[in-house]
């Protein structure tokens, strides 16, 4: 398995070791900058990640025009901004 680098925001620029992938399909799969992850031909094999030992820093937008809600549960969901531009905007409960 090779480690995950995000050089540009929002997934623009995405490397797999030395290998340039997708931004679009890293996004899909649900991985970040520093998971490690084994792809063949553009397809995700297996991937690891350390995302429970670390936290990540941002800012919540409690108050905004656009409001996003949870299709089953109905509950209210917010933007969350990391500090960090490498990794995306989430979506919090």
């Amino acid at each position: 398995m090779e480690q995950i680098i995000i050089t540009k925001p929002s997934y623009q620029e995405c490397y797999i070791g030395t290998t340039i992938i997708s931004g679009s399909i890293l996004f899909n799969s649900k991985l970040f900058h520093n998971d490690k992850a084994l792809f063949n031909d553009n397809k995700l094999i297996e991937f690891e990640s350390n995302r429970s030992n670390y936290m990540i820093g941002g800012v919540l937008k409690l108050t905004s025009t656009t409001e996003y809600k949870n299709a089953k549960t109905h509950k209210c969901m917010y933007e969350f901004i990391p500090i960090n531009w490498r990794y995306p905007k989430f979506l919090v409960a």
